[in-house]
Order: C-alpha cells, then structure tokens, then sequence
C-alpha cells in the first residue's frame, strides 16, 4: 500500500524534493519533468507516470492545469 496524494498543478514551473520513492501518475494533461541526474525535459501526457527515487529533488512544468496522483513507497 502505501500514501497518495492527488491534486492540480496550474501553469507553471515547480521544483519537488522527495524523502521517499515517488511514482507520479498524470490523471489529465501534461507535465514536462526534469528528473535527477537528467539534463534533458521529457513529457508526459494523460494515462502515463514517472518514478522518482528517495532523496532526491525534480523540476516539472505545467503548461495547462494537470490533474495527478502521487504515490510514495
């Protein structure tokens, strides 16, 4: 199991810092992300996710209002 939050992201850029394993799920939209050790943006649309390992931190841009589920391990 585990905890979840779910929430919206409105238009813009935001940098998250994680203290446990994350995996991100886009609901609707989409969210350009920056993961640790990564010098390269990558988009993820409604129905994907990405995985964000504990102890670290990660940039994401909104370009519309995104729907999203986090999960932590």
């Amino acid at each position: 199991a585990g905890d979840a939050t779910v929430g919206v992201m409105e238009v813009g850029e935001y940098e998250f810092s994680t203290s446990s394993h994350e995996t991100m799920h886009v609901i609707e939209g989409e969210l350009n992300v920056l993961l640790p050790d990564s010098e390269v943006w990558e988009s993820y649309n409604s129905g994907t996710s990405f995985e964000v390992q504990a102890g670290s931190s990660f940039k994401v841009q909104s370009m519309q209002s995104t729907s999203y589920l986090c999960k932590y391990k």
